[in-house]
């Protein structure tokens, strides 16, 4: 219980509630992707099963019957998503999601891309389960609560599940030769898929887990910040949700960088962590002291590190750039966050600011 509610945790600024109370639905909802969750469970030796003539046509029969009662989960899961999907898109939009914490976002369903989550409550799948293609029309992912609650659990991030996810409802199963295990971290880390082998000597060489707990907890720190601070003045709620989306980001194979790099308080220390096209840049401090003057100058660094990817980036306008500052010794690890910004678009430096700001910084950022 104590694995399944860190990782509940890390997705619980993403997990919004929808619909009339009697037929409420949840979903789990990151940028443009959302997915709607849904339940079943059955205990492994649930029915009565009938005389028959021999153990081994008991056996069978038993088998049978399971393989029957998870075809018709599947089935009934498969019409409750197109159903639900299919409402709300049929209502006025946007619709309105609420999330855990009682804020309301509202969202156009008909720019989401939905993605369906059938979670079995049962030790097992029956053996020789066949799914077959999709009969619904949105794709549908079918996972064990154990192998759910590992995932929320290992990757702590709602991005990276939500591409897991939708990777599985949409490109069949993991192939043979690459342990289901390593293969959804390899797709949430968007690592190419290879054969075991190969892959798990990669993994030697950077496991994807080692000491990634510390940088979770950073990650964690920053969401929570930007999800229970007042930002009212300047964000409405679908800002912060983008907001929270794009910090989630962070890939999950570069936590245990940031928590290693920020873990020590003794020295006060700056660093850009830059990733391809597509994730945002962070650019982070850990500071014992923090004043008006050095968050000035911190955010004037911000400007300059977007304003140089921006120069650099293949597609400049979705270029986002997040900057924090760790007060580090105010608090237990993780420091708590003193100072946030988050720049997008067009940042206008003059050259003599420039040059005044790259001044200051020199030799001191990397």
């Amino acid at each position: 219980m104590a694995r399944w509610a860190m990782g509940q945790r890390s997705v619980a600024d993403f997990m919004f509630r929808t619909g009339p109370q009697h037929h409420e639905s949840q979903v789990l909802i990151v940028g443009a992707r959302a997915v709607v969750v849904l339940t079943t469970s059955r205990p492994a030796n649930d029915g009565v099963i009938g005389a028959l003539t021999s153990a081994r046509a008991t056996a069978d029969g038993s088998a049978a019957r399971e393989r029957a009662w998870w075809a018709e989960q599947v089935a009934a899961a498969e019409r409750q998503l197109d159903d639900t999907v299919r409402l709300l898109h049929a209502g006025p939009a946007p619709q309105r999601f609420t999330t855990e914490r009682g804020r309301a976002l509202d969202l156009d369903p008909a720019v989401i891309e939905w993605t369906g989550l059938l979670i079995v409550d049962r030790p097992a799948p029956p053996t020789g389960v066949d799914r077959g293609p999709d009969s619904g029309r949105i794709p549908l992912a079918v996972v064990l609560r154990r192998d759910w609650e590992l995932l929320l659990h290992e990757l702590r991030s709602a991005a990276a599940v939500v591409r897991y996810l939708d990777w599985c409802a949409r490109r069949g199963p993991v192939p043979d030769e690459v342990p289901a295990h390593y293969a959804w971290l390899a797709v949430a880390s968007e690592l190419p898929l290879r054969p075991a082998e190969s892959f798990l000597r990669a993994l030697a060489a950077k496991p994807l887990l080692r000491d990634v707990l510390p940088g979770h907890a950073v990650i964690g720190r920053l969401l929570d910040y930007v999800a229970s601070t007042q930002l009212d003045d300047v964000l409405d709620e679908a800002g912060r949700h983008r907001l929270l989306s794009l910090i989630d980001e962070f890939p999950v194979d570069a936590r245990s960088d940031l928590g290693e790099w920020t873990a020590d308080p003794a020295v006060a220390r700056l660093r850009t962590f830059r990733f391809s096209d597509g994730i945002p840049q962070y650019v982070v401090a850990v500071m014992p002291d923090l004043n008006d003057a050095w968050s000035a100058a911190f955010h004037d660094l911000v400007q300059l590190r977007h304003h140089e990817a921006r120069e650099q980036a293949a597609d400049p306008a979705s270029l986002c750039t997040f900057g924090f500052v760790l007060a580090a010794g105010a608090n237990r690890w993780p420091w708590p966050v003193a100072y946030f910004t988050c720049l997008q678009g067009p940042v206008t430096l003059a050259p003599s600011e420039l040059v005044r700001i790259r001044e200051f910084w020199s030799g001191t950022v990397s």
